[in-house]
């Protein structure tokens, strides 16, 4: 039975960092977010493998307006990177 407040894959990542910049954009919206796999990811990649991702998890309710975030904050960054070319 699904729950709302379970946890669900928002996003995998490569690395931890850009896991937690994301994770950080949705915490200062509002929406709880945990990082899974970090320190597996991060001694593998120090060994040079990639075998595992970066998980970042949302509760289920949350899901939706989290994609809705980003996806905002990702055209508002983009627009910001145009007007700075354009000047």
């Amino acid at each position: 039975m699904e729950r709302p407040d379970d946890l669900v894959l928002f996003s995998t990542f490569d690395d931890a960092v850009h896991a937690h910049i994301i994770k950080g954009v949705l915490e200062t919206n509002g929406i709880d977010a945990v990082v899974n796999n970090e320190l597996t990811s991060s001694v593998f990649a120090l060994q040079g493998i990639r075998f595992t991702q970066v998980r970042l998890m949302v509760r289920r309710c949350d899901l939706e307006l989290a994609h809705k975030i980003i996806l905002e904050n990702e055209q508002n960054t983009t627009l910001d990177s145009n007007e700075k070319s354009d000047e």
